[in-house]
């Protein structure tokens, strides 16, 4: 419990965290300008897949006129330049844009017949209106602006001065100082979209369609949608945790919570059908003192309460001490970085999983007292088993099968919903998952005899090295088959999941391998240099050897995306530039882009599709897809893998960002150059100032650790439940200990050492682990690469399943290890015990 409760008030919190927008201006969750492709822009965005609310609107320099409170009627209008929106009303209330602190919003209709305005919270007080105040908007007079054309930033002079067309509104509502109410600091006016178009309808206004989507509709899916024949903005604060990676390292979480609730509550069963052995003697001397079978049963039923709910209290306190720890390591469940304040409990989904769990706990003291009530009194002070035991212990084995393997993923999934949409790839790994947990889980309990089986086969060969210590644990584990083969599954499952975690991240590691290669294996990184003019520093860097091309970093937009203006002339010395010059030619004459391969699959681009972008002028520009490629474009600083390349001379053009010197810039060596030697050239250019400049090598070195931070997450994961397997081993080992007291007691008696009843513990411990680990090992190296697969189809990433490699042996070694520490501390029981008391009392 405390473990599921950690993860989901982690989730919970680094959404809240992540998503703060630092943004002082409240913006739309998606933001799109229609392209000359749509006619009717309304209409096709209801059709997008996820999109649930649309509203048109536009910001604009409007003039306020509006007389003073408490002015005599003969007092001059006064006049204020505001910033004015125009919003549909209705799509509006559906985004969240409008926020009252006193008032009504834009589908009221004043009685005085005028047309209705909101304003901000400090434009309302510094101006003194109160809701039913009347004042007149417009268009300010015509003022000399600039524009970017044809590459320069030119003024556009406002020509003859005009009277503002002026409307009258009354005040109708106050808006609180969030959502359109945070924009322009509060100092703002708001109207319906139709009146405020007439207002500009001889003016230039950029309108916008403003957008709000379904969270259970991947992101993906909308972009791909949008990118036909819109151009488009995501609000980054709002889009947390629901990128395709994202989305896939969340899930993963999710299903590690189900593994650490079935694995616990899988010990707590077998703790419960095994404990009887030290209870019946204690239900035997009630029957004899005279208590009814009621009340023995009420006495297992107020222990099984208690027990449960003083469990549950301490997972919750728990789960919120390891998520509050976690937080502060900087661990999320999207990744390493940022710290992690815990400020509020997911309360709807942590209760019922606690409830969940603790109910389910509950359930495991059936067995417990319908054994009590049929127990004989004098067989249990005997110490016998009474007859009808065997029907009845079954029928628990089942129940419980059942409840792990079917009903608490049934809650679990009910409670927690995956992230995203239900994929077919995502539910087929889900659906895999739980298969693979169904049989750990209903195998031993209730085939137990197949895994103990395999145990005791290998267990015979050691009574060639050790005769009595080997012989005894074959016949404890031949006696105890429920409780070897649930201590072989709970290790396996450990195993199994750390075998396929890591055959996970070494693809994730192989494919920055591959895209390394492509992107700046051969290539060195220069920034914040002293500035230099191209036209200098070009012919300097290509006379020093080993060098092939210079790519300047210095012009770049976001159209959202990244958008780096290039040199053809350099792009023409490598890659697809060198070999193929219609490539060149469509960037010089057509606007010809170049998609890195995760944009392109990350917006569902393919050769020859458009991509529309939003100049300053507010005219969207379709640019034709030209190649889609790895070895232009990418820079460490900041790390962006979602980034256009086109030609510097029409970044220039379209978006005024020209730039003849640069301070930042790759440089693509040729294959067998030296980079120290290339580095030592390149430093002669400066002399006065040391370089900052990166290799190939630290970037692919600083990406693959980068991925062992982030699912660290996963290894403590991995850890708490290798904790709870090793408790189930121990309990179980101490369970039979206790089976066994009298039997051990005796032969101490007869002249067994310590040393060959710890050597019985520690056989069978250990091939516990060997099956365990083998098992287990297999089972995630045939999982890894489904788990690849599925993962490359979410997330867009080319991952190719490279397997788990050495960490099979790693898996064998730690679920050897596992067993064979958590049989120390029984170990160490019966090194304490008593003989004597052994003997006579069997405890």
């Amino acid at each position: 419990i405390a473990t599921v409760v950690g993860l989901f008030t982690l989730d919970y919190n680094t959404l809240l965290t992540r998503g703060v927008s630092r943004d002082p201006d409240w913006r739309a969750e998606i933001e799109v300008s229609p392209s000359a492709q749509v006619s009717e822009p309304r209409q096709e965005l209801s059709r997008v897949p996820g999109v649930t609310d649309v509203a048109a609107a536009f910001q604009a320099e409007g003039i306020m006129y509006w007389t003073p409170a408490g002015s005599a009627s003969s007092d001059r209008e006064r006049s204020e330049i505001v910033s004015l929106i125009a919003i549909d009303s209705q799509g509006a209330s559906g985004l969240g844009a409008l926020q009252l602190r006193r008032g009504t919003g834009l589908d009221s209709k004043p009685a005085s017949g005028h047309l209705p305005v909101l304003v901000g919270e400090n434009l309302a007080e510094r101006l003194e209106l109160e809701v039913g105040s009347i004042v007149s908007l417009g268009r300010p007079p015509r003022r000399p602006t600039q524009e970017c054309e044809d590459g320069q930033w030119k003024t556009i002079e406002g020509g003859e001065e005009r009277a503002p067309r002026l409307q009258t509104f009354e005040v109708t509502g106050v808006m609180r100082k969030e959502g359109l109410g945070r924009r322009a600091g509060g100092e703002i006016a708001v109207v319906d979209f139709v009146p405020g178009r007439r207002l500009f309808e001889d003016s230039h206004v950029d309108v916008r369609y403003w957008l709000k989507y379904d969270k259970a509709v991947d992101l993906e899916r909308i972009q791909s949608s949008l990118g036909q024949a819109w151009s488009y903005e995501l609000k980054k604060s709002v889009i947390i945790g629901q990128a395709a990676d994202e989305r896939a390292f969340r899930n993963g979480v999710r299903f590690g919570g189900l593994l650490a609730m079935v694995l616990g509550l899988y010990v707590i069963f077998h703790t419960l059908s095994m404990s009887l052995v030290e209870r019946v003697r204690e239900v035997g001397v009630l029957h004899a003192l005279g208590s009814t079978r009621a009340q023995i049963g009420r006495v297992f039923l107020c222990e099984a309460v208690v027990i449960a709910s003083l469990g549950g209290c301490l997972g919750l306190a728990g789960g919120l001490l390891l998520a509050f720890g976690l937080g502060r390591l900087r661990i999320s469940t999207i990744g390493v970085g940022d710290r992690i304040p815990i400020t509020e409990v997911p309360w709807p989904v942590v209760l019922p999983l606690v409830a969940a769990g603790v109910l389910i706990a509950l359930v495991g003291s059936i067995y417990p007292l319908a054994r009590a009530r049929s127990t004989d009194a004098v067989s249990a002070l005997r110490g016998e088993e009474s007859p009808g035991n065997s029907a009845l212990k079954r029928s628990f084995q089942l129940t419980s099968a059942v409840l792990l393997a079917l009903v608490l993923p049934g809650v679990y999934f009910g409670v927690v919903p995956i992230v995203g949409e239900a994929q077919r790839e995502l539910v087929s790994v889900l659906l895999l998952a739980m298969g693979v947990l169904a049989l750990f889980v209903a195998v031993p309990l209730v085939v137990p005899s197949l895994l103990a089986r395999i145990c005791v086969a290998l267990a015979r060969p050691l009574r060639l090295r050790w005769p009595l210590a080997g012989r005894l644990a074959a016949s404890a584990m031949s006696r105890g088959t429920s409780r070897v083969a649930a201590a072989v599954a709970a290790v396996a499952l450990v195993a199994a999941g750390y075998v396929g975690l890591r055959g996970m991240t070494r693809s994730l590691e192989g494919e920055i391998s591959t895209w390394a290669q492509e992107a700046y294996d051969d290539k060195l990184f220069v920034r914040a240099a002293p500035q230099r003019a191209l036209e200098e520093l070009l012919p300097q860097v290509h006379a020093i050897p080993g060098v092939v091309a210079v790519e300047p970093n210095d012009v770049r937009a976001y159209v959202p995306f990244l958008l780096i203006g290039a040199l053809p002339e350099e792009l023409a010395r490598f890659g697809p530039c060198q070999t193929d010059p219609q490539l060149l030619s469509d960037m010089r004459e057509r606007k010809g882009l170049i998609l890195s391969t995760r944009l392109a699959k990350h917006r569902g681009h393919a050769l020859g599709d458009e991509v529309h972008v939003t100049t300053p002028r507010g005219v969207v520009v379709s640019l034709p897809v030209v190649a889609i490629t790895d070895a232009y474009g990418y820079f460490p600083h900041p790390d962006e893998r979602l980034y256009g390349v086109i030609d510097k001379h029409w970044l220039a053009d379209l978006f005024c960002l020209g730039a003849n010197a640069t301070e930042s810039y790759a440089v693509r060596l040729a294959d067998g150059a030296d980079p120290p030697a290339v580095l030592a050239a390149l430093q002669a250019i400066y002399p006065e100032s040391p370089l900052n400049c990166e290799t190939g090598a630290q970037i692919r070195r600083w990406h693959t650790t980068d991925i062992a931070r982030d699912f660290v997450l996963f290894d403590i994961l991995i850890a708490l439940v290798a904790l709870l397997a090793g408790l189930g081993v121990l309990n179980g080992q101490l369970l039979a200990g206790l089976e066994r007291a009298k039997e051990l007691g005796i032969l101490k008696a007869l002249g067994m050492t310590t040393s060959q009843v710890a050597g019985t513990v520690a056989i069978e411990e250990c091939v516990v682990g060997c099956v365990a680990g083998v098992l287990g090992g297999l089972l995630g190296a045939g999982l890894s690469p489904v788990i690849v697969k599925s993962l490359a189809v979410i997330s867009g990433l080319p991952l190719v399943a490279v397997g788990p490699g050495p960490h099979l042996a790693w898996a064998l070694l730690g679920a050897v290890l596992l067993a064979l520490l958590a049989g120390l501390y029984p170990i160490w029981r019966l090194h304490r015990s008593s003989t004597l008391a052994a003997i006579r009392t069997g405890g």
